[in-house]
């Protein structure tokens, strides 16, 4: 919570946000999907609380609040970086800067029967002008209009598809930073990810396109489990061959609907009464979960590699930034000195508020070994 409010008010005072006074209830207006997202993502939190609160259950409420602040943190906050970095203050960044300041607002009157000192000092912090105590404000209403269930399941599915690529990444032993060629998914039921969710799973994934495997059993093999409770008193006799079917592999999925086979018989499934994953098949990395199913290429090109060195060169620029104490605003001098395309070394420099140079008397120095590479960095202020 600290420090999501911390980066609100790093890059507010940058940009010289003045908040939102004038609108109605203070309340942005989104149409950044990330932005509705969180408000909506707010308004489920808001109702687990105050549902925790009236039933005297603490735990409830501060667990409602505490997923929330993760869910602020790791994804919306790291995920609209770029809007709080681009330069200026249009109408697109301000609205993020509303959404932020509005929904750290709501967390303090939340947080404030539960953790009331770090309330108190983040809604002072929000509202310096005079403003009365978060233990003297309302409760937070949240209008009806933020509810949005259908965005929180489709970020939610993103959310864990990203989590099971990721876990594949850590399996070939492949660092985030390292951009890769394709992932593709399998999603149960013939549905499909929308254009916004392809690109939040490139960028969640670092890889350059999402595509959809319309066949699993092109990279794995289908794994079913019968659930015999529900099936039993619905099969009968007939329970055991179907176990053992599935057992053998005897499984093709269709649509949304499972179909086990032996012989000339087949057992038409729906999803609730067979549990469906999948076992890659002979150097395929692959993970599934409830019927999802992705696949990563980890295949590596010259052109991937670049990339992959460019970023953490990057990496390490902007920890000896930090570790120099220069501000988030200052620009600065840089030289690289390493085997890198003129290119990326351009990028890096845009990246790091620098301008590219040989740089004299440096203000810090490190040297750094990235994919068997020697790099020398040198920073100074300009």
């Amino acid at each position: 919570f600290w420090n999501a409010y911390s980066f609100f008010v790093t890059y507010a005072n940058i940009d010289g946000y003045e908040g939102h006074a004038g609108r109605e209830s203070g309340r942005p207006s989104p149409e950044h999907e990330l932005d509705r997202w969180v408000l909506a993502r707010l308004a489920t939190a808001a109702g687990e609380c105050e549902r925790g609160l009236a039933a005297y259950s603490a735990n409830a409420a501060t667990r409602a609040v505490v997923e929330f602040v993760g869910e602020l943190t790791n994804w919306y906050i790291r995920r609209s970086r770029r809007r709080f970095w681009s330069p200026g203050l249009d109408d697109a960044k301000r609205r993020a800067y509303d959404t932020l300041s509005y929904v750290l607002t709501v967390l303090s009157q939340l947080l404030a029967p539960l953790a009331p000192f770090i309330a108190e000092e983040v809604y002072r912090g929000l509202h310096p002008d005079g403003a009365e105590s978060v233990h003297l404000t309302d409760w937070p209403a949240i209008p009806a209009r933020e509810e949005d269930a259908g965005l929180v399941r489709e970020v939610a599915m993103v959310q864990r598809i990203a989590r099971m690529g990721l876990s594949l990444r850590k399996q070939a032993g492949i660092r985030v930073r390292q951009p890769l060629a394709a992932a593709a998914v399998h999603l149960p039921g013939g549905s499909t990810l929308s254009p916004s969710q392809r690109d939040a799973l490139m960028e969640e994934l670092n890889v350059k396109r999402i595509e959809t495997l319309a066949n699993p059993s092109d990279v794995a093999r289908v794994r079913a489990v019968p659930k015999a409770r529900i099936l039993g008193p619905k099969l009968g006799r007939d329970m055991q061959e179907v176990i053992r079917a599935a057992r053998d592999g005897q499984v093709r999925v269709e649509g949304d609907r499972v179909v086990v086979w032996s012989g000339s018989r087949e057992w038409d499934l729906p999803p609730e009464e067979i549990d469906v994953g999948y076992e890659g098949r002979e150097g395929a990395q692959v993970a599934s979960e409830d019927g999802i199913l992705i696949a990563v290429d980890t295949a590596v090109t010259d052109d991937l590699l670049a990339e992959g060195m460019a970023n953490e060169v990057n990496r390490h620029v902007q920890e000896l930034r930090k570790r120099t104490g220069y501000a988030v605003d200052d620009r600065i001098g840089l030289e690289i000195d390493g085997d890198l395309p003129e290119s990326w070394k351009q990028a890096i420099a845009s990246w790091a508020l620098a301008d590219l140079d040989e740089v004299r008397d440096p203000d810090g120095v490190a040297e750094v070994t990235i994919a068997g590479g020697t790099f020398t960095l040198k920073v100074r202020r300009r």
